[in-house]
């Protein structure tokens, strides 16, 4: 259709009022970005610059100790090494005295309600701590030990007291003695004991028995997953996770009592371990 001339001229003024807009939109964003190229940034100060250095230096050399040696940093409560940039806390022994009750091989046995293996016992032994299950490979200077922050603010005083409570939660005592390979295997026999002694540092041994197979061989599983689920062909799948504290043996010991029902089984399904 063909345009009056009040149209026009009110088309073509919009048009330069629109092009006017863009042309101070350009404008703008012009002159910030030149603006933003001049500007100068202050050099640090020295002082700052030393201290992110020494800060650098610090936690790069934590694992050197006094004597010139260096030894990993791990946790007296949990026995994981301490890696990154986790903070390294320091514990005292009157602390880990005040949760003896929690952490001592007598509230384990009572929780678990069975006895712990004597070697195990002496693999989570510290001098001085007997009775305690802690990590004999924590750095130790006088009578403060390394340890976690996830542990150290579980061992707090104000926890200690309460009545009934429990370990940290990777505590060693909190299910997680697992332990690892004694140097002499003792055999019974009928007039004595055989031993047999075994080189742990041997690259052949290193490569057959690492520290997963040592864990695999462990009957201690803190906790355990069991996944329940229905479904088939043109069925959607239904069902439910179960996460639970549990004992191997006792897991042994529930699917010989589901066997004896007479149930079918021939197909029982077990998953463990991290998904």
């Amino acid at each position: 259709a063909q345009q009056s001339p009040e149209e026009r001229d009110d088309g073509r003024r919009q048009d330069r009022e629109a092009r006017r807009r863009k042309r101070s939109v350009d404008d703008t964003r012009d002159s910030v970005f030149n603006d933003n190229c001049f500007l100068t940034l202050n050099p640090p100060d020295e002082n700052f610059k030393k201290s992110l250095v020494m800060k650098a230096i610090k936690q790069a050399t934590r694992t050197k100790r006094p004597n010139g040696t260096h030894q990993a940093t791990v946790c007296v409560v949990c026995d994981r090494v301490i890696i990154g940039e986790e903070k390294v806390c320091n514990i005292s022994t009157e602390r880990l005295e005040e949760n003896r009750h929690r952490i001592s091989v007598v509230a384990y046995e009572e929780f678990y309600r069975k006895p712990l293996h004597p070697l195990l016992v002496e693999q989570y032994s510290v001098e001085g701590l007997d009775g305690l299950l802690l990590s004999p490979r924590a750095y130790r200077e006088g009578d403060n030990f390394e340890c976690c922050q996830t542990c150290n603010s579980g061992m707090q005083p104000s926890k200690a007291k309460k009545k009934g409570s429990k370990p940290p939660k990777y505590a060693i005592a909190n299910g997680f003695v697992i332990g690892h390979f004694p140097s002499v295997i003792q055999i019974p026999g009928e007039v004595e004991p055989r031993r047999i002694g075994l080189d742990l540092d041997a690259d052949e041994f290193k490569e057959k028995f690492h520290d997963l197979f040592c864990a695999a061989l462990s009957t201690q599983r803190a906790y355990g997953y069991v996944f329940a689920y229905t479904g088939g062909a043109q069925k959607s799948l239904m069902g439910s996770i179960n996460f639970f504290e549990m004992n191997q043996n006792h897991l042994a010991s529930a699917i010989n009592l589901y066997r004896s029902t007479g149930a079918n089984d021939h197909l029982i399904t077990v998953l463990c371990g991290r998904f």
